[in-house]
């Protein structure tokens, strides 16, 4: 790209940029009840009725918190994402990306005897996220300031049971979550058998490089697309056969959040390494 094409791209992307806060302001000035910036960009706190929503410099709602019921799972894909707790009872969980707090709010109300580490990347979001997004608080609680990159780096072999990946900014998501080195970090830091849960962007083609290394890496892969969303990775270290053996602690699972998974449990789709090296997705099946 030439220098000129390079400078009138940038000033497209500011305007783009621009436009954006213009409208936002435009169209619910009145309900932002905070706003910051660091390194990365804008930040706002929005209020609408009973609902709290962080956002970065885009349209996309970073987070959503029910003020009424902070625990509750607002977002699809995080009910989703959940659904992990049905397949493993963990000890230690990592959370890639804070956010508002979301997945960590309802995961130490169904688990509070359960250590979590929490790593975000601004410093500005933490704050946020403790000021306006009722974060809890407690020993087993631990929340690093820091890029997922270089924790994943320095973590201990086999030190967690799940890992929680939703890397996102205000560009949509972070690369290194699509990267096969993040696979290989979340490979050795998780238990034998641990489990790694990504939000991944919408889903076209399964038959790309990273979608092989995962499935080479991980005995046991399986894939829940959310309706006019992200799709939603759960990959497993050991072999899990046919997913039906765990219904009834699926709906154990449903009385104690107060929300339904099992549509979004039979949607599951294992994904699979086939002959000739492609990608094959199979119904909940023994594979």
């Amino acid at each position: 790209m030439s220098k000129n094409s390079a400078r009138h791209t940038q000033s497209k992307n500011k305007l783009k940029k621009h436009d954006f806060i213009t409208n936002l302001h435009k169209l619910i000035a009145k309900q932002i009840v905070y706003r910051t910036n660091d390194q990365w960009g804008d930040i706002f706190v929005i209020e609408k009725q009973h609902y709290r929503e962080l956002r970065f410099e885009s349209p996309n709602e970073q987070s959503k918190m029910d003020i009424r019921n902070p625990s509750f799972l607002v977002h699809k894909y995080t009910r989703a994402m959940i659904i992990v707790l049905a397949f493993i009872k963990p000890k230690h969980v990592t959370i890639l990306g804070l956010g508002g707090g979301c997945i960590l709010r309802c995961l130490f109300y169904l688990i509070p005897v359960c250590k979590f580490h929490v790593v975000e990347l601004r410093q500005c979001v933490y704050n946020i996220a403790s000021e306006f997004f009722g974060l809890p608080s407690s020993e087993n609680i631990t929340i690093t300031i820091n890029d997922a990159k270089k924790h994943m780096k320095n973590a201990l072999d086999k030190s967690t049971n799940i890992i929680f990946s939703d890397i996102y900014g205000s560009e949509g998501m972070n690369p290194f979550q699509q990267d096969n080195r993040f696979l290989n970090k979340a490979y050795r830091i998780l238990t034998f058998d641990g489990w790694l849960v990504i939000n991944y962007l919408e889903i076209l083609d399964f038959d790309i490089p990273f979608f092989r290394h995962m499935c080479n890496l991980f005995l046991s892969v399986f894939v829940c697309k959310i309706p006019g969303g992200n799709t939603i990775i759960f990959a497993c270290k050991s072999r899990i056969n046919e997913l039906n053996q765990f219904d009834s602690t699926i709906t154990e699972l449903e009385k104690k959040i107060g929300l339904g998974l099992k549509s979004k449990f039979k949607r599951m789709n294992r994904l699979m390494l086939c002959e000739g090296n492609t990608m094959q997705k199979k119904k909940n099946v023994t594979q």
